[in-house]
């Protein structure tokens, strides 16, 4: 069996090939390999507000069925991205509700957003990494917002905040272990800035 790869969610970019579409990029946990995915703008919006910590004044498509799974007991254990062909990603979301294990298929971007809010694993297989994934140059992180003026979706440079806690607590060791301190006093700042609102009282 293809071996597994887990994925992180990096951030959302443009993509110049289809306006209409952004990419989502996954980046491969312990690695620099990223994977590319096409996604719409109603995807785009709800992972970047995810990620952002925004609270929509009513639940969002993603966040309601989050809600729904947790209210009725059901876990969801894992998203796997199982299949790669002509630019499309098979993608299966795994339940489990104690007594049984349920597969179902999704599209990969509305299997990753819910799986930010339900704080699942994300896998996909080594071959399909290899296949579809990228190594790209560095990224300088941008203290400032670059911001898609239509849409209101921040994306790269990369922005910052853009990146999700885990991914900022990994560049953060990497700038330090690179002597990168401006870079690192920056990733600071913004951890500190997610920490406080954290604690902010609901």
């Amino acid at each position: 069996m293809n071996e597994k790869v887990a994925l992180n969610v990096l951030g959302i970019t443009y993509n110049r090939t289809h306006p209409e579409t952004y990419i989502l990029i996954m980046i491969e946990e312990g690695g620099v390999r990223q994977l590319p995915i096409a996604i719409r703008l109603a995807e785009a919006q709800s992972i970047m507000a995810f990620i952002q910590r925004v609270v929509p004044q009513r639940p969002l498509t993603h966040d309601l069925f989050s809600s729904f799974s947790k209210a009725f007991g059901i876990q969801l254990q894992e998203i796997f991205i199982y299949h790669y062909e002509d630019g499309l990603f098979s993608t299966e979301m795994i339940f489990n509700d104690g007594d049984r294990e349920v597969h179902i298929d999704a599209r990969a971007s509305d299997a990753i957003a819910l799986a930010m809010r339900m704080h699942a694993p994300i896998f996909t297989t080594r071959s399909i990494l290899d296949r579809a994934g990228i190594t790209p140059d560095p990224i300088e992180i941008s203290s400032g917002k670059n911001v898609d003026e239509e849409t209101d979706i921040p994306v790269k440079k990369f922005s910052i905040d853009s990146y999700s806690t885990d991914e900022l607590k990994r560049r953060l060791q990497q700038a330090v272990d690179k002597e990168e301190y401006e870079q690192a006093s920056r990733i600071q700042q913004e951890l500190k800035r997610r920490s406080g609102e954290d604690s902010l009282p609901s």
